[in-house]
């Protein structure tokens, strides 16, 4: 996303803004839409729709407190974790680290893993490559992030969760690792430095091609 459309994004969180995405419809019509237009520009208009289906998708997937209070967009949505699986992810977590542990949420998107990990009494800090995602996840979560590399600006923590991104330079989804980013390449350096973490990957990978561990499958509604 281009700055411009973090501007825009930014603008969504001003009193004007969350005024537009109660008051959006799900589906406006035209008519509705030119109106609007009299006192919003078009990309505002965009950004305030695709919040509101956002908000509505998010609350069947995440927690439906944390869903009505987002802002993001629907690719968001469905990158996050959803909320049964941020919670076993946080509860996980905390058997292992002390109370108000340090977790580097690599890769942190909109933030749907560090709010399971907040309720377990942990301290995430988001890392995003996106200027956009990261500001996204600091107002939805409240939370420290840092805009920049997964490794190279991976910050001191006591532990890490990485979720890859899982999708080739045209779009589509991948399931072999070495398209993901990062790879493995930076998921053995993340090991080797950090004595507790996690990575999350989507079903389908090859077992034998993943680092020494603990695979765990976290299955909802079959």
């Amino acid at each position: 996303m281009s700055d411009e459309q973090l501007t825009t994004w930014q603008w969504l969180a001003s009193d004007e803004g969350l005024a537009a995405i109660d008051t959006m419809p799900l589906s406006p019509t035209t008519a509705q839409i030119a109106s609007m237009r009299k006192t919003m520009c078009a990309q505002q208009v965009r950004a305030a729709s695709d919040a509101k289906r956002a908000r509505v998708k998010g609350s069947k997937k995440l927690d439906a407190a944390f869903a009505q209070r987002m802002i993001t967009d629907l690719p968001g949505i469905e990158m996050a974790s959803s909320a049964a699986s941020s919670l076993y992810k946080g509860k996980r977590f905390a058997e292992v680290l002390s109370p108000g542990a340090q977790v580097a949420d690599l890769c942190c998107g909109i933030g749907g893993d560090s709010w399971g990990l907040g309720r377990a009494g942990l301290r995430p800090i988001g890392v995003d490559a996106s200027s956009t995602r990261s500001w996204m996840y600091q107002y939805n979560t409240g939370f420290d992030v840092i805009c920049g590399d997964a490794w190279d600006d991976c910050p001191q923590a006591d532990a890490f969760h990485l979720d890859p991104a899982r999708r080739t330079n045209n779009g589509t989804r991948t399931l072999d690792i070495k398209d993901f980013q990062p790879g493995p390449a930076v998921w053995d350096q993340l090991i080797e430095r950090f004595s507790s973490g996690a990575i999350k990957l989507n079903p389908g990978v090859h077992a034998d091609d993943l680092p020494e561990g603990e695979l765990e499958i976290i299955s909802e509604i079959g």
